[in-house]
């Protein structure tokens, strides 16, 4: 008997914010061992709903369950995707990571691999390895997997290879989310990181009407001992003048200057 199992599991993916969606095809007696029975998929199912309505302990353990009676059956690979997002949820990431690396193990699912490296590269983002979350990143982005937003993927990427100082590459990506989904929210982020022509990072310390304003910045910043100028990214009488502080070759290089520059300025934040 083969079923298509729909498979909804809706909750924060790792720093994102979004629903999680994964459509998988349960194909029983394709993984060999015993066979699955209508109890096994209503497992799952009791598992989705769990994790949909944020019991997440109770997602975690009937997962548990189901990995323990089929350890390496291919159509296990969704409760340990769904495992590994509770466990994110519960705040125990090292276990998560490894289920979603078993489950990309034990299944064969294009879709839900893919799923699982999204992820995965989410991890990487948020550990700032970004050369594994561009690698991760760029591998699904053709290709996105229903489970998450390709605005969004794309936006990741991108972002992803700017802080690997890898600028061109960069502006590719964002241009595709520019382009393909015009009214996303990360659209407009995108556009406002493509308006930088430059490679290299600086730190934004402000953005001025006039030019006098946005010199007084720059000369207080100066008087700290902090490399300032004062710039107008873009043309036309609504273009601000913006103070950029530091010249920095990589993302780690401007992050460490970021605290010192804050001390002057609190709302400076790095660019692109």
């Amino acid at each position: 008997m083969n079923a298509l199992f729909e498979l909804r599991g809706c909750g924060r993916l790792v720093g994102w914010g979004a629903l999680a969606m994964v459509w998988v095809l349960v194909a029983a007696g394709c993984s060999g061992g015993r066979s699955w029975s209508g109890q096994e998929f209503e497992q799952l199912r009791s598992i989705d709903r769990a994790y949909r309505v944020g019991a997440f302990d109770e997602a975690e353990a009937r997962s548990s369950e189901l990995i323990d009676a089929f350890p390496e059956d291919g159509r296990t690979g969704v409760a340990l995707y769904l495992r590994g997002l509770s466990r994110v949820r519960l705040g125990r990431r090292e276990e998560a990571r490894a289920d979603l690396l078993r489950a990309m193990r034990v299944s064969k699912d294009a879709e839900l691999r893919a799923s699982v490296e999204v992820q995965l590269a989410n991890f990487a983002f948020d550990d700032e390895r970004y050369v594994e979350a561009a690698r991760l990143y760029g591998r699904v982005a053709a290709h996105p997997p229903r489970s998450v937003g390709a605005d969004r993927l794309w936006f990741r990427y991108g972002v992803s290879l700017i802080r690997e100082g890898r600028f061109a590459e960069a502006r590719g990506a964002l241009r595709r989310v520019v382009a393909s989904f015009p009214k996303s929210r990360f659209a407009a982020i995108a556009q406002r990181k493509l308006a930088w022509h430059r490679d290299h990072f600086s730190v934004q310390c402000g953005a001025f009407s006039e030019a006098r304003s946005a010199g007084e910045a720059a000369r207080s910043l100066r008087r700290a001992g902090i490399e300032a100028s004062v710039s107008r990214l873009g043309r036309g009488q609504a273009t601000p003048f913006v103070v950029h502080a530091g010249r920095y070759g990589t993302y780690g290089a401007a992050k460490n200057a970021l605290a010192s520059i804050r001390a002057q300025r609190s709302d400076a934040f790095i660019v692109p």
